[in-house]
């Protein structure tokens, strides 16, 4: 079993709660592109994928709502 980083999991409950990469951003003190990175490794480590581009939208995939 993967150990994931808790503060993976806290950058993907942020954008979740407050629905943006540059929300979660302003709010964890990071860049919207740290953001993004730091979920593309989490989805890395789970091998799902979390989100999906609708838009200029990122939102929950099926896998993400799960998560």
């Amino acid at each position: 079993m993967k150990q994931l980083s808790m503060d993976a999991i806290r950058t993907f409950v942020t954008v979740v709660e407050l629905g943006g990469y540059a929300k979660a951003g302003d709010v964890l003190g990071r860049s919207q592109p740290a953001i993004s990175l730091q979920l593309k490794k989490l989805e890395q480590q789970i091998d799902k994928t979390l989100f999906v581009k609708v838009g200029q939208r990122h939102v929950l995939s099926n896998d993400g709502q799960w998560f």
